[in-house]
């Protein structure tokens, strides 16, 4: 009985088309898997589009921020030291008639000496707002610097970027930490004192102006790049559109 039950169990199990089952499960499974890799590949995709664009908002807004204090650093008015001097000297012109009759100081003295005194703040007002500046300015370009460096697998096609703004960053704290020791060495004292600032020492304080002037500009070419480069390279498929970056100076 039992044989017979195995036997017609054998004779049904040839009876089924095994190879066309095994060959449409496998199917099935390859196409599966086929699917599964598309489908991890696309989530991977939309993965990297986001992580981008999400980059690209942090540095835009980073950039917008080093903007504005670009644009502040601009204001920054080093004809204060020039107008000191030209205020000093306009009060040792009234030194003859500086003391009246009995030891009274001439009005014209006195109105000189509250210039002078304005004049004297006006430079420690510089002085405190070089310093400010300054430090806001550096933090915002380090805010920059910073996301290329800790988004770098994101970023990767803006090492450059990274490698020139740290060189031209460098510079522009040589300048400045140079800049602030003349300051204090050979300025300060001399205006608290209320003595002239020698002819030498304005020259030195517009050649640290130039030099300064230059280096942030320099950094400002180099910022508007990236944002460019950025935009174009993460966002111009996505929208359809490229901006379109500096033109050359042409040299006549």
């Amino acid at each position: 009985m039992e044989y017979e039950f195995f036997r017609s169990l054998a004779d049904l199990s040839h009876q089924i088309p095994w190879v066309n089952i095994i060959s449409f499960v496998s199917g099935a499974l390859i196409a599966s898997f086929i699917s599964y890799l598309f489908a991890k590949k696309r989530e991977n995709e939309l993965l990297k589009i986001k992580l981008r664009i999400e980059t690209s908002e942090q540095m835009i807004e980073s950039i917008l921020n080093f903007t504005n204090k670009s644009s502040l650093i601009q204001t920054l008015n080093y004809s204060v030291f020039k107008n000191y001097n030209e205020l000093l000297m306009d009060n040792q012109a009234f030194e003859s008639k500086s003391i009246g009759f009995y030891g009274v100081k001439s009005s014209d003295n006195i109105i000189n000496e509250k210039k002078i005194k304005r004049g004297m703040d006006a430079i420690f007002e510089f002085e405190d707002k070089y310093i400010e500046l300054c430090e806001e300015y550096h933090n915002s370009l380090f805010c920059i610097l910073s996301i290329l460096v800790t988004k770098e697998v994101i970023l990767n096609p803006f090492i450059e970027f990274r490698r020139r703004l740290s060189y031209e960053h460098e510079e522009l704290s040589e300048i400045r930490t140079s800049f602030l020791s003349f300051y204090y060495s050979e300025i300060r004292e001399n205006v608290s004192s209320k003595n002239l600032i020698n002819e030498a020492n304005i020259k030195k304080i517009d050649d640290f102006k130039s030099q300064f002037t230059k280096k942030t500009s320099d950094i400002t070419s180099i910022i508007y790049d990236l944002q460019v480069d950025l935009q174009n390279e993460f966002l111009s498929k996505l929208f359809g559109h490229t901006v379109k970056g500096r033109e050359p100076i042409r040299k006549t």
